[in-house]
């Protein structure tokens, strides 16, 4: 499975995985352009060039903190629940996937020893931005 997305039993995107062995040709988005967090995946040809270009200052409302997490080595189980607290699916990611947090709530438990890449929004607020349930 190259790309997975999980959903609550509401029908609440909690997750999405972009597996190791993903491939697309060209630009694809896996988030919606309403995510707080977008990511892509990109793969041209050599010789492809991207135009060049910048991205000025945009003021944005951001609502709640995604995170992404990069599996640069190992395994690790991760546990998802939805935004009632209660258990929606327990998976493991792999050296390589990508997981994306879109709602709900997660817990991460290394099956080996894992080195893990995580991007979210900030600025970040320690008293604000994580409840432990």
């Amino acid at each position: 499975m190259e790309l997975e997305k999980i959903f609550s039993n509401d029908k609440t995107l909690i997750a999405i995985i972009l597996k190791h062995d993903f491939i697309k040709t060209g630009v694809s988005f896996i988030t919606e352009d309403y995510h707080e967090l977008q990511i892509a995946y990109i793969s041209n040809s050599v010789g492809h060039e991207t135009i060049r270009h910048y991205h000025p200052k945009f003021e944005r409302v951001i609502t709640k903190t995604m995170e992404c997490l990069i599996v640069k080595k190992g395994k690790v189980e991760v546990i998802l629940y939805d935004n009632y607290q209660l258990f929606v699916k327990s998976l493991v990611i792999v050296s390589g996937d990508i997981m994306l947090f879109i709602d709900g709530g997660h817990s991460l438990k290394n099956i080996e020893q894992s080195e893990l890449i995580e991007i979210r929004q900030g600025p970040y607020n320690q008293l604000m931005d994580k409840i432990k349930f």
